[in-house]
C-alpha cells in the first residue's frame, strides 16, 4: 500500500508553491525590466544619442525638501533658484548633480622654445597654442571648448555620457569620464499610505505542539513610508497581513519590511519582512514575507 505523505512534508510543499509563485513574479517583473532596456536602446537610437564614455548611477528616492535642503547647504548661489522650487514643487521630478575634473598633463620642461606647442588636456583634447612668427613675435591662441552632454533619466537608473570639442580640432569629440553622477527622484507620496503587496510567507509554527513548517501566499498593506532610507534602501513601517497556509487563515504584523530589491538591477519591487503570525487554528509562528507591491 503507498504510504501518503506526511504533514511535514506537506507543508514543506505548499511553502515551495508559495515562494515559487513569488519567483515566478520576480522573473516577470525580470523580463519586463529586460524590455525596457530595449526599448531604451532603440529609443536612443532613433535620437542619435550615443552613449559611449558613460557613468550610470541608480536613482536616489528622496522628497522635494531633503534635495532642496541639501543644495542649499552645498551651495548658497542657488538659493533664489531653490525658493522658486518650493513654489511649485508639483513641476520638480529629478535633481541631477554631476562633477567631474578634466586632468591637465603633466610638466614638461624644455631647454628653450620650440616653434610650436599645442596645450593639451589628458585625453589630447587641445585648449591652447603657441607659435613662434618672424619679428621674432610670439602668439598664443586659446581655444573655444564645446561640451556637449546626452543625460538619460529613467525610472531607476540614469546614464550620462560627456563630451567636449576644440575649435582647434573641428570635428573631433574627446569622452570625458564622469567623477560623479547623482539624480534625486522626487518621490512625493504621504507618510501614511495603503500600498498593497501580494506575496507568500514561510511560517516556523511555535505553539500547538511540535514545531513545524508550513507556508502560504499572503495579501499585506504598508501602512508607513518613511522619507528617510535605511542604509541607502527604500522601508516601510508596519505591514498588516492576511494568507492562508495549512488550511487556516493567517494574520500577520511586520514591523518593517525593506525593499531588498531596491540595489539591484532587475528586481527593483522586492519586499522582504520579518514578523509574528496567528491562524485561525489559535498557532502563533515567525514568518518571514516576501512579495512585491502592485
Amino acid at each position: 500500500m503507498k504510504q501518503a505523505p506526511s504533514k511535514a512534508l506537506r507543508n514543506l510543499r505548499r511553502t515551495s508553491y508559495a515562494f515559487m509563485a513569488v519567483l515566478l513574479l520576480g522573473i516577470g517583473w525580470g523580463i519586463k525590466a529586460v524590455s525596457a532596456q530595449r526599448d531604451m536602446q532603440a529609443l536612443l537610437e532613433a535620437h542619435e544619442v550615443e552613449l559611449r564614455e558613460m557613468e550610470v548611477v541608480r536613482n536616489k528616492n528622496t522628497s522635494l525638501r531633503a534635495a532642496l535642503d541639501t543644495s542649499s547647504e552645498a551651495n548658497s548661489v542657488l538659493m533664489d533658484q531653490l525658493a522658486v522650487l518650493r513654489e511649485r514643487p508639483a513641476e520638480v521630478r529629478y535633481i541631477t548633480k554631476i562633477e567631474t575634473v578634466v586632468k591637465g598633463t603633466t610638466t614638461m620642461i624644455v631647454p628653450e622654445l620650440p616653434a610650436d606647442y599645442t596645450f593639451q588636456l589628458e585625453g589630447g583634447l587641445p585648449v591652447a597654442q603657441f607659435s613662434v612668427l618672424d619679428g621674432p613675435e610670439y602668439a598664443f591662441d586659446t581655444a573655444d571648448i564645446s561640451i556637449k552632454a546626452d543625460l538619460v533619466i529613467a525610472e531607476n537608473n540614469s546614464v550620462l555620457s560627456l563630451r567636449m570639442e576644440s575649435d582647434l580640432e573641428p570635428g573631433t569629440e574627446y569622452e570625458i569620464p564622469v567623477e560623479n553622477l547623482q539624480v534625486s527622484k522626487i518621490r512625493e507620496q504621504p507618510v501614511f499610505a495603503p500600498h498593497l503587496l501580494v506575496g507568500a510567507g514561510a511560517h516556523l509554527v511555535l505553539s500547538g505542539g511540535q514545531p513545524g513548517l508550513s507556508g502560504g501566499p499572503h495579501l499585506a498593506v504598508n501602512w508607513f513610508h518613511p522619507e528617510a532610507e535605511l542604509r541607502g534602501t527604500e522601508f516601510d513601517l508596519v505591514s498588516t497581513r492576511i494568507g492562508a497556509a495549512d488550511g487556516a487563515a493567517t494574520f500577520g504584523l511586520d514591523p518593517l519590511v525593506v525593499n531588498v530589491g531596491d540595489p539591484l538591477p532587475v528586481l527593483t519591487n522586492l519586499w522582504i519582512g520579518l514578523g509574528p503570525t496567528i491562524d485561525t487554528q489559535g498557532r502563533w509562528s515567525g514568518t518571514l514575507s516576501v512579495g512585491g507591491k502592485l
